[in-house]
């Protein structure tokens, strides 16, 4: 069994972390100075909880992240992400995952679960906030080539955002989002 640690990375990011933050990669950990460009996309729904004073609506989201990541000595890698989404907010975070591979092929093929979570501080006009979420995927990974790496991907979410407005308490919001997600994403190593 195969197991990779993430690395708290920081992240510019294009929308709130109750969109899930997928994993989108197989647990290979790339080799030291080996550099890897990955493109994802992702689309999930959500059911909201609020408050007994506030009203919030469910999410439904589509977006997709683009990430990079260079691999270190001691089989470790870093790496870089930004996420993107139409309501085009910024978010300033990071996140932190764990992937294990309970079945790899000879030939890299691989099923992976594991968990991946995120926080979020967006920079809002006259706002402030927080969002975090976990992930708990299940993916399917295979190699495309020696350099290519495909993966499919879905999973639960759940999310939490706390959102202040001096300017207009009525806005000010506290709510859990649960709900599941999918997600494609390709590899391109760079050795």
């Amino acid at each position: 069994m195969k197991s990779i640690a993430g690395v708290l990375a920081i992240t510019i990011t294009g929308c709130l972390a109750t969109v899930p933050a997928p994993i989108a990669e197989g647990t290979e950990v790339l080799p030291p100075h080996a550099a890897g460009v990955t493109l994802a996309g992702a689309g999930g729904g959500f059911g909201a909880f609020c408050k007994s004073t506030e009203s919030c609506s469910s999410q439904l989201g589509v977006g997709g992240e683009a990430r990079v990541r260079l691999g270190l000595r001691g089989h470790q890698e870093i790496g870089v992400s930004g996420r993107f989404r139409r309501d085009r907010h910024v978010v300033v975070g990071g996140s932190l995952g764990l992937l294990v591979a309970p079945y790899t092929s000879e030939k890299g093929t691989e099923l992976y679960t594991g968990a991946r979570g995120s926080f979020g501080i967006p920079i809002f006009n006259g706002g402030s906030g927080a969002t975090e979420s976990v992930v708990v995927p299940v993916g399917f990974s295979f190699k495309s080539g020696s350099d290519v790496r495909v993966s499919f991907e879905g999973g639960l979410a759940v999310g939490f955002n706390q959102y202040r407005n001096a300017a207009d308490p009525k806005s000010n919001l506290d709510a859990t989002y649960l709900g599941g997600y999918g997600a494609v994403g390709v590899l391109l190593m760079v050795r």
